[in-house]
């Protein structure tokens, strides 16, 4: 398993939507886990990556150097998982920020991931039309997804849409992602989704995922887990293990 450390940058600014990264800071832990995502379209840096926390609240960046390290490999599929290694200077809310350091490992096991493009395209099913968003607004924590390959998709053939158990497409799994789950899934493995989290927003919903591949799933019938309600999720459809 691969470790990289990492300074967490840009805690002194301010999030889009207003709120303060210090104070979010503030309220962080060491060993707490944080979300990263890619930033493709970041005018500062094309290595972009955005540290998150579960709430999708933005901590800031993981700083440069190790991001362009990082950055492609997520690109070609790789995934990361991340926790506050250590913090320094947290105790005067008045004072800098914080300094957060970061311990960044290669994935294993369960994954979480965002999915992408709820904010384009409205969808029109069984005769009726609704906008992704509205779709993404009525799902919730908890909710089993299902997962649909789309190899002929224009922009990506290694493309999976997300679809509500109505069979309503709310987006798309993030492109990195997709990447090291297409094939799993046209090999007719069976890959099982549900909403991890989900924060509201009238424009763009954003939707967190957790994600479990057959050999998880084979893992928690060894340990007679309850599984009366599990959607597995292959090329070939869907069904529902009882």
């Amino acid at each position: 398993m691969a470790i990289y450390e990492a300074f967490l940058a840009g805690v002194p600014y301010t999030n889009r939507n207003g709120s303060s990264r210090k104070q979010i800071a503030h309220n962080c832990e060491e060993g707490n886990p944080l979300f990263l995502m890619r930033e493709h379209d970041n005018p500062f840096d094309a290595n972009a990556i955005a540290v998150l926390r579960n709430d999708f609240e933005q901590l800031g960046y993981v700083e440069a150097s190790v991001a362009k390290v990082l950055g492609p490999q997520m690109d070609e599929g790789t995934l990361f998982w991340c926790e506050i290694e250590s913090i320094r200077d947290q105790s005067d809310l008045q004072a800098p920020p914080p300094r957060i350091f970061l311990s960044v490992k290669t994935s294993l096991g369960t994954e979480f991931l965002f999915v992408a493009g709820t904010a384009f395209s409205d969808e029109t099913f069984e005769g009726e039309w609704m906008s992704r968003a509205e779709v993404a607004r009525d799902c919730e924590a908890g909710e089993p997804m299902l997962l649909a390959r789309e190899s002929n998709n224009s922009f990506d053939h290694k493309a999976i849409a997300v679809h509500t158990q109505a069979g309503w497409k709310v987006g798309y799994l993030e492109r990195s992602a997709a990447r090291w789950i297409a094939p799993l899934m046209d090999a007719d493995e069976e890959v099982t989704a549900c909403i991890e989290h989900l924060e509201g927003g009238r424009q763009a919903p954003r939707i967190l995922l957790t994600i479990f591949t057959e050999e998880e799933i084979d893992e928690w019938f060894d340990e007679e887990a309850d599984c009366s309600q599990l959607w597995t999720i292959s090329s070939q459809g869907s069904h529902v293990d009882a």
